[in-house]
């Protein structure tokens, strides 16, 4: 009795496996996503604990100098002085207010918006206010709009698109990682599934639905899989605790129980998404191009051709994140010279050996996506 002949996977499987790959993992991670989701408001008092006071907005209407105190064996401030402002929100607008002004936030002069507080638990045209800081919204927003003029001006509709990607990145960190941490949910778990699913929309969004994209966001997990796995093993390896910055200091002030140590984990791998992802997309066009210019190429070949485009693009990129994480720790170095602390036990206090195990951990990630996204990428776009 004649058999039928088993059917070879042809083309059009090949293309499809990733496609139905990246579809059960974008349901993995959405269903992480709704199970992790916080709810219910945060436990009263960790917000009063870490304001110092209610802020209002306020106009400078005066200032009016005066000589710094002075104190033996410091050298003299400038900058001192009271200033007359009319508040523009708060119970008190539109009353004007006399605070004392020091060096630390200079005042220009009249007509300047500033930042006010005023104690919790005092209300009422009585309450002492006290300068907090400049307002510096305008100036902040009129940089934003001319990023987004020249992004959308330069990329079109993709440009767009990757504005729209950003965007949604802020909400999901603001909505969801943010909170879901401060609810209790273990910030790994938190950090790999807000990852992903900020990987998947920003990818799909900002590149539409193509073979290279799903390539690009295969290629993107088995990097921050690879990251979050280093992450993993050398935090506790390098005893780092997460509560030597200031932040850490103050969520423990405010009584909030939550995992520096995984807190930090979880800063690793949010940090390793950009570059990550930048690095999956490159690879996974790169290796399209070479095809549509060469349709006779070889899986092997586009491999080969990829690799060697991807060991560039690492080099360049693994040199920013360094500089990228090296620049946030700048103030620890430079303190760190000042004391004359030899190198060695500088790379040993956990303020800089967190922004080595940060660097390269995620270093590892991008290193783990690349030769992922060429493979995946040369099975989809040859056939042979």
């Amino acid at each position: 009795m004649a058999t039928s002949p088993t059917r070879s996977a042809g083309p059009r499987d090949v293309a499809r496996a990733p496609a139905v790959a990246a579809g059960l993992l974008g349901l993995l991670l959405l269903a992480g996503l709704v199970l992790l989701w916080p709810r219910g408001p945060l436990p009263p008092g960790f917000g009063e604990t870490l304001a110092a006071g209610h802020v209002e907005r306020a106009e400078v209407l005066e200032v009016r100098p005066s000589d710094c105190p002075q104190v033996p064996g410091v050298p003299s401030a400038e900058g001192c002085g009271t200033a007359l402002v009319r508040l523009r929100s708060g119970p008190d607008e539109g009353s004007v207010a006399e605070i004392p002004t020091t060096g630390d936030v200079p005042i220009s002069g009249p007509g300047e918006l500033v930042l006010v507080t005023r104690p919790n638990d005092v209300a009422g045209p009585d309450a002492p206010y006290a300068l907090a800081d400049r307002l510096r919204l305008g100036p902040l927003l009129g940089l934003a709009a001319l990023f987004a003029a020249a992004v959308v001006a330069l990329g079109r509709l993709r440009g767009l698109a990757a504005l729209t990607g950003l965007a949604v990145s802020l909400a999901l960190l603001t909505v969801f990682v943010v909170p879901a941490i401060l609810h209790g949910r273990p910030p790994v778990l938190v950090a790999v599934v807000g990852a992903g699913v900020l990987a998947m929309v920003v990818l799909y969004l900002t590149h539409g639905f193509r073979p290279e994209t799903t390539t690009a966001f295969l290629g993107t997990l088995s990097g921050l899989a690879c990251a979050a796995a280093a992450a993993e093993i050398w935090v506790p390896l390098a005893a780092l605790t997460g509560s030597t910055a200031e932040e850490a200091i103050a969520l423990r002030a405010a009584g909030l129980e939550v995992d520096l140590a995984g807190l930090l984990l979880a800063g690793i791998v949010i940090g390793a998404l950009g570059a990550i992802d930048d690095v999956a997309i490159t690879q996974a066009a790169a290796v399209a191009e070479l095809a549509r210019r060469d349709p006779n190429a070889t899986r092997a070949e586009l491999r080969r051709a990829g690799m060697r485009l991807g060991r560039a693009h690492v080099g360049s990129i693994v040199n920013t994140l360094l500089l990228a994480y090296a620049g946030a720790a700048l103030p620890a170095f430079l303190l760190l010279s000042l004391s004359e602390t030899s190198l060695v036990i500088a790379a040993n206090q956990e303020l800089l050996a967190a922004e080595i195990v940060r660097t390269l951990a995620g270093s590892l990630g991008l290193v783990a996506a690349v030769p992922v996204t060429t493979r995946l990428a040369a099975r989809t776009a040859a056939p042979r």
